[in-house]
């Protein structure tokens, strides 16, 4: 093995004292920062658009099975944006803007009935809210060009697509359930994300609670913010009812909540309820007093796996707990 001569070992460090420093010497690799630097001036975080929900520039996804409120409820957070007003009428908006709704789904006449019960008449904020209905948008080159050039001109902030499979470039090879080429329908979202708007796309998924999207996993993966709506049981004369549950990488999210459907057409937020299945396990437990999950899947009749999880969740609310180990017995608290 050669020896590096003391002539060169010095010229390297000096070109290493002067590395990146005050504009002098070589651009960094990787554009590094020391945590100095970092001390002396952090980059700002991007402002919180809605409160305990978003900040400005990211990507989420909202999804879960049909007729649980998914297009009703991007709608909604699309309108408290255009208009200032809290989303269902309980999280704040803190930077009100102009918002999009790119829907290639709903008949656009139907569509169209369900904003009117948002829309007072003569309120000037009607104006900050663009709808696009069934106009075969794709989340191509050429599509997200002409999205980008309308973000631009408009100075929209927040982008709803509803839904996204209704949306995947027109190429006969293309898979959602292919990682690459999710990620490269992400990546083009990413692209506005990075210039300061979010893109709220819709999703749907056949299960109910499972915190997951049809299709390649990166669709949960890569996006900053997944809202998942699940199955809530309809009080009185409301119209619907779905449980939320919302995870964020930027925010400490909300406890799960209920999204409900007045007979007024509007949206509202409730405390969570009981699903079916929290009750039935709930009752189970009263009777057994105390029990292992596996006693619970035999008592219940489905597989231990779904026995953990909705004891997990229900711990959660502080409905029951565990006590001991190997195995663990679970009673209510």
């Amino acid at each position: 093995m050669g020896v590096i001569p003391d002539e060169t070992l010095r010229e390297l460090e000096e070109q290493g004292a002067g590395f990146g420093r005050n504009g002098n010497g070589p651009e960094r690799i990787f554009n590094y920062r020391t945590l100095r630097e970092i001390a002396e001036n952090p980059i700002p975080a991007p402002p919180i658009q809605i409160e305990s929900i978003c900040r400005e520039g990211e990507v989420g996804i909202l999804t879960g099975p049909a007729n649980r409120l998914k297009s009703r409820t991007a709608a909604e957070l699309a309108i408290a944006v255009a208009s200032g007003e809290p989303v269902l009428q309980r999280f704040k908006v803190e930077r009100p803007a102009k918002a999009l709704i790119i829907q290639n789904e709903i008949h656009p006449g139907v569509y169209d009935e369900r904003l009117l019960h948002y829309g007072e008449p003569g309120a000037k904020w009607t104006d900050n809210l663009l709808v696009v209905s069934r106009q075969d948008f794709r989340i191509d080159a050429n599509h997200m060009i002409q999205l980008d050039n309308l973000m631009t001109q408009e100075c929209i902030t927040f982008a709803v697509l509803d839904p996204i499979s209704e949306m995947w470039p027109l190429d006969e090879n293309f898979d959602e359930n292919r990682a690459p080429d999710v990620t490269a329908v992400i990546e083009r979202l990413k692209e506005l994300r990075d210039r300061g708007r979010t893109i709220l796309f819709v999703h749907h998924d056949p299960k109910d609670d499972a915190r997951r999207a049809r299709g390649s996993a990166r669709l949960i993966d890569a996006p900053d913010l997944r809202i998942y709506l699940s199955k809530a049981n309809k009080k009185g004369y409301e119209i619907a009812r779905a449980k939320v549950r919302i995870e964020s990488r930027t925010l400490p999210p909300p406890e799960e909540f209920d999204v409900v459907l007045g007979a007024d057409g509007r949206m509202r937020h409730e405390a969570a309820s009981m699903t079916d299945e929290q009750t039935e396990t709930l009752d189970a437990l009263s009777r057994l007093g105390k029990a292992s999950v596996a006693e619970l899947a035999l008592a219940l009749g489905i597989d231990k796996h779904a026995v953990g999880g909705r004891l997990s969740r229900l711990a959660q609310r502080g409905k029951v707990i565990s006590e001991g180990s190997r195995p663990a017995r679970w009673r209510l608290c």
